[in-house]
């Protein structure tokens, strides 16, 4: 808890954010474009993912089955300090939020 690997559910859906080395709830700098290892379990029909940057949709899916996993890259990566999360929502309206990660282009 301390370290804020964490997500919030109404249900039993695992929602899990990385980048590289860093899981959902760090803070860290980089230089380069961060990349994103995104991956959901759920327990009914995922019905929308989206990945949030700065309080803005910059990746959406509405994906099959109620397993999902993907990667993604943000190309337009600019200086600064950014904040990321993943945002689930399944068929039942379930929903499920990853803790932040926070990026500071260094």
């Amino acid at each position: 808890m301390r370290l804020r690997h964490t997500f919030g559910a109404t249900d039993n859906l695992v929602v899990e954010l990385r980048c590289g080395d860093h899981l959902q709830g760090d803070a860290w700098q980089q230089a380069d474009p961060p990349s994103f290892a995104l991956r959901v379990t759920g327990t009914a029909e995922l019905a929308r993912i989206d990945l949030v940057r700065d309080y803005e949709f910059v990746y959406t899916v509405d994906p099959d089955g109620a397993a999902w996993q993907a990667t993604w890259q943000d190309n337009r990566y600019e200086p600064g300090k950014h904040l990321y999360y993943l945002r689930v929502q399944q068929a039942d309206q379930s929903i499920a939020w990853s803790s932040p990660v926070w990026i500071e282009r260094g």
